[in-house]
């Protein structure tokens, strides 16, 4: 029997692939989300006043026999990220429902639970002198490796939501730097039809 992690994916969106309950014989090919500032008003929430221009996590296609050996599942970056950082945390969270048993000795076979954190990441932030934004990025790792009773059961995984967070401030909204959402650029004015808004 062939055994997959399915990651469901029902469609794009404004360029970001949101996941359902889907049944399947095989693997999507992934999963990307975009993540943005979490802001108050205008201005980023987070104590520090932390900021970055982009960002995304990206998890690679899986079968759930993968996870046995190896939770590695992904990889997480943010663009710009200023002030300039030694580097950042990550976590995500998911919903799992494992499928049927065929040989009935997975004890979560036909089962849902949330996990929280699902998957982690420590982002190393690439700084250079004189330069005020940088890159960052780090590997995304799953909390536990795959029981191998259950190597051979489905699991689809959805409503992934993902948390970056300041070094040493995992799990604490108040240093909370990055969340899943969408950025929406404004127009730029169009003085020579009477636009407003930054015209002369």
């Amino acid at each position: 029997m062939r055994t997959v992690l399915v990651v469901a994916v029902c469609g794009a969106l404004l360029g970001v692939w949101q996941p359902c309950a889907m049944a399947q014989s095989r693997g999507t090919a992934g999963y990307v989300a975009r993540l943005v500032p979490e802001m108050c008003g205008s201005l980023p929430c987070n104590a520090s006043g932390i900021n970055f221009t982009r960002g995304e996590i990206r998890l690679n296609k899986l079968r759930q026999s993968d996870l046995v050996f190896s939770t590695s599942i992904g990889r997480i970056s943010l663009s710009s990220v200023s002030p300039s950082q030694p580097g950042l945390q990550a976590q995500l969270s998911a919903t799992l429902s494992y499928g049927a048993d065929a040989n009935g000795d997975c004890p979560q076979a036909n089962s849902q639970v949330v996990v929280t954190p699902w998957a982690t990441s420590s982002l190393t932030c690439f700084s250079t002198p004189f330069v005020f934004l940088v890159p960052c990025a780090g590997e995304l790792f799953v909390t536990a490796v795959t029981t191998p009773a259950c190597e051979d059961v489905d699991v689809i995984v959805e409503n992934i939501t993902a948390e970056v967070f300041e070094s040493g401030f995992l799990g604490d909204p108040t240093h909370r730097i990055a969340i899943d959402g969408l950025a929406l650029s404004g127009r730029l004015p169009d003085c020579n039809s009477g636009g407003t808004g930054g015209c002369p």
